[in-house]
């Protein structure tokens, strides 16, 4: 899903505060960790029962402190986050 529709279905404010959160995620764990187009984020917003949530980005921390600093980016921008684990793999 585009920026501009997400922007439509969640509001400029809340858009704004996960655009300024995805560009410090993007700085901080580099851009091919911030995940905001491909088919994980259309993955991540499939269900098996009709739902209307969107995600505006995946991030692929590699460590503890890049999950804690991303965390606090969320919390600054007040914006949602999920942690999602896997065998070697966490993402949020």
């Amino acid at each position: 899903m585009a920026i501009k529709d997400l922007t439509l279905f969640l509001g400029k404010d809340i858009m704004n505060r996960y655009q300024k959160a995805i560009e410090d995620w993007s700085n901080y764990l580099g851009e091919e960790n911030v995940d905001t187009q491909n088919e994980s984020v259309v993955d991540a917003e499939t269900a098996t029962f009709k739902t209307v949530q969107k995600i505006p980005a995946i991030i692929y921390p590699k460590s503890k402190s890049q999950v804690q600093h991303c965390v606090r980016i969320a919390a600054r921008y007040k914006t949602v986050s999920y942690t999602h684990l896997r065998a070697h793999e966490t993402s949020l």
